[in-house]
C-alpha cells in the first residue's frame, strides 16, 4: 500500500482470477447499474460521518469526481468510489477547519465587555469606528484589494488576475492598507 493511501482491500478476486468488482474503462463508461450499486455503499459511508442532511450531497460529489475523472480506466470501482469519498470527506473536513478558524474574530471585537466595564465597550467602538473611517479614506484601488483579500479571502493572484494587474502591485496596495490600520490601531491600544 502506497503512502498516504486509505486502507482498502481489494475485493476477493473470482475464482476464475479477475476481480468480482466491476472495472469500466472511463468515467464515460459508468452505468446507471453501477451507480445505482453504488449509492448504497456511499451512503453508509456517509452516514456515519455527516449529518444526515449531508449525505447525500457528498454522495453526488463523488459521482461527479467520478465522471469528471476523463478517460483514465478505473479498475476497481468500488474501491475507487469509497477513497474517492474518504478523499472529499477530508477536504470537507479542512475546508470547515479553515472557515471556523476564519470566523473568529480579532481579541476583543465583537465580543461584549464584560458590565463592570464600559469604557472598554466605547474603546471598541471607537476602534471600529476608527477602522471603517481608515478603510473609507484608503484610496479606491486600495481599498477594493483590501476587501477582496481579506473579506472575499481571495489569493493574492487570484486578485491580481481579477483586476489585471500584477501579484507585486496587489502587494503594494495591502502593504499601504495594513500599514494605516496599523497606525489606527496603535492609536487606539
Amino acid at each position: 500500500m502506497q503512502k498516504g493511501a486509505i486502507g482498502i482491500a481489494d475485493p476477493a478476486p473470482a475464482l476464475n482470477g479477475t476481480s468480482a468488482e466491476p472495472a469500466i474503462a472511463r468515467s464515460s463508461d459508468l452505468r446507471l447499474e453501477d451507480v445505482q450499486n453504488l449509492r448504497p455503499l456511499l451512503r453508509r459511508y456517509f452516514a456515519r460521518r455527516v449529518p444526515g442532511d449531508a449525505v447525500e450531497d457528498m454522495v453526488h460529489d463523488v459521482f461527479l469526481a467520478l465522471l469528471r475523472r476523463g478517460s483514465a480506466p478505473i479498475r476497481l470501482l468500488r474501491s475507487y468510489a469509497i477513497v474517492t469519498a474518504a478523499n472529499l470527506f477530508n477536504a470537507r473536513i479542512r475546508e470547515n477547519k479553515r472557515a471556523a478558524a476564519n470566523r473568529l474574530a480579532p481579541p476583543g471585537w465583537g465580543i461584549p465587555a464584560p458590565l463592570d466595564a464600559p469604557d472598554q465597550s466605547y474603546i471598541e467602538r471607537s476602534m471600529i469606528d476608527a477602522v471603517r473611517d481608515t478603510l473609507s479614506r484608503l484610496p479606491v484601488r486600495t481599498r477594493q484589494i483590501f476587501m477582496l483579500s481579506r473579506f472575499s479571502e481571495l489569493s493574492y493572484p487570484d486578485i491580481a488576475g481579477h483586476l489585471g494587474i500584477s501579484t507585486s502591485s496587489v502587494e503594494k496596495h495591502m502593504m499601504r492598507a495594513l500599514a494605516a490600520l496599523r497606525d489606527v490601531a496603535a492609536e487606539h491600544l
